[in-house]
């Protein structure tokens, strides 16, 4: 027979407030970074083939140029 524990005390879903801090940042951090990823595609996306080809870009690159994954 298997016995599962499924008690928890407090301890188990505290997190510190330094914990969160961190965590808020980090996601704050990754926030901006997405937005301004996506704010750089949304330019270069929006150049004609001539203007990317001026400054040494094509279609393709603007996923790597704007570090999108």
């Amino acid at each position: 027979m298997a016995f599962i524990d499924t008690t928890r005390t407090p301890s188990d879903v505290r997190i510190s407030s330094g914990a969160l801090l961190r965590m808020t940042r980090r996601s704050v951090a990754n926030l901006k970074a997405w937005n301004t990823s996506r704010q750089t595609r949304k330019m270069l996306s929006s150049l004609s083939d001539q203007a990317l080809d001026d400054i040494g870009l094509s279609r393709k690159d603007i996923a790597r140029v704007s570090g999108y994954r």
